[in-house]
């Protein structure tokens, strides 16, 4: 089987979409799948496991003619084709008919012109897919870029995906949740599989280096992006709500458009001497922070499609306090891996925090079951192998 991934890149900058085409690469590979990608952007080397790259900027633009792409589906005899996060709607439109198609949801970007189904102004949850109302709610409820042709371009290129629902392709998921939106907004179920999102274990086998000499064991983590949708700032008021005598140290391993809101929250709460904001991490520094903490904490207001960090912290024998949203439940078991607490319930959410640091021998429990739970359900290779049975099924039934 020749399999071609397409998203905007594959290297250590693309993201979680990136790391999870690079990590199932190899185990699809074992089964005999010849795995390809094209993407906009040109990786320095090729990761493990993908045969062959080719660099095609239209991907990412627009409107532009994929000619580039159609020549290496023929040139390198393409089976099917999976589909990630690209700009270029029209491009996917083209490529029904000729091949096989697999498209990933990795957001709500398929029915929903702010990709989120969010509302900034609120904190509270969009019930609805495209329509009228989504241009008030823009200005209104802050859920989608203000500025009018930009505003008009997200509208147009959301109804060309939603005529996706229509042609021959299959859509994957990653949880039931997101599975329960899709078919919401159209998606026919008969067209949906789910693969849940998983990680290599062996990212997390005790040899990560330490990321800095004055940074001890046993704080508080979150992991991700900083974004409004992220909760960051619920996070720093919970752990400032601690008793300040035993207030382990917050470190915040991420960046992103929200981190003048997550400073000046902690400023506010005048914790910065406890809280270490370290940026984009990833490889070896990552994983220690995962193997030296005492949980993690994803505090997201918003709906996670599923929230692949906490499988990272399973992964490491950690246990994990979220908030109960989006797919978050997929993977958390609560009061067996750890905690689901409310939506922006920040006294409930400093109360687990601190239940789980107070009692190390039922934190350590509910990790070790957490790694259970991840080894059974949520290694790469299994879900390589789900995943490879879905495109068996698409390439049979073109």
């Amino acid at each position: 089987m020749n399999l071609l991934h397409i998203n905007q890149d594959v290297t250590v900058d693309g993201g979680g979409v990136a790391r999870m085409i690079r990590e199932f690469a190899p185990p699809l590979s074992e089964q005999g799948v010849a795995v390809h990608a094209a993407t906009a952007q040109t990786p320095d080397t090729l990761p493990s496991g993908i045969d062959r790259h080719a660099s095609v900027s239209a991907i990412m633009e627009a409107g532009v003619k994929g000619d580039l792409l159609f020549d290496v589906l023929d040139r390198w005899d393409i089976d099917v084709v999976h589909v990630h996060e690209i700009d270029n709607v029209d491009l996917i439109h083209e490529l029904v008919g000729r091949v096989p198609v697999v498209l990933h949801l990795h957001n709500y970007s398929y029915w929903c012109p702010g990709q989120e189904l969010f509302y900034g102004a609120t904190e509270e949850r969009c019930p609805l897919s495209l329509g009228w109302k989504c241009v008030p709610n823009a200005y209104h409820k802050r859920c989608n870029d203000r500025h009018p042709k930009r505003l008009y371009g997200s509208l147009r290129s959301t109804k060309k995906r939603m005529d996706l629902f229509e042609e021959d392709v299959r859509f994957i998921v990653s949880s039931t949740f997101l599975e329960d939106r899709a078919t919401e907004a159209g998606v026919p179920a008969g067209k949906i599989d789910i693969v849940p999102y998983a990680v290599k274990a062996s990212r997390f086998d005790g040899n990560g280096k330490a990321l800095m000499g004055d940074l001890d064991p046993g704080f508080v983590m979150y992991a991700g992006r900083l974004s409004h949708t992220k909760g960051v700032p619920h996070l720093v008021r919970a752990m400032a709500d601690l008793p300040a005598a035993s207030r382990p140290k917050l470190v915040v391993a991420g960046d992103g458009h929200a981190r003048d809101e997550t400073e000046a929250a902690i400023a506010a709460c005048g914790i910065e001497e406890q809280t270490e904001l370290l940026g984009w991490c990833q490889g070896d520094e990552l994983s220690w922070l995962y193997e030296n903490c005492s949980l993690l904490v994803v505090p997201s207001v918003w709906d996670e499609v599923f929230g692949i960090v906490g499988l990272e912290a399973m992964a490491a024998k950690k246990p994990v306090v979220a908030y109960d949203v989006g797919g978050i439940s997929q993977w958390l078991v609560d009061g067996e891996t750890g905690y689901l607490v409310p939506p922006k319930d920040e006294e409930e959410l400093s109360a687990r925090i601190q239940e789980l640091l107070e009692n190390t021998e039922q934190a350590e429990q509910m990790g070790r079951r957490g790694y259970e739970r991840f080894r059974d359900h949520f290694t790469v290779r299994e879900q390589a192998q789900n995943l490879l049975g879905v495109y068996e099924d698409v390439i049979d039934n073109a």
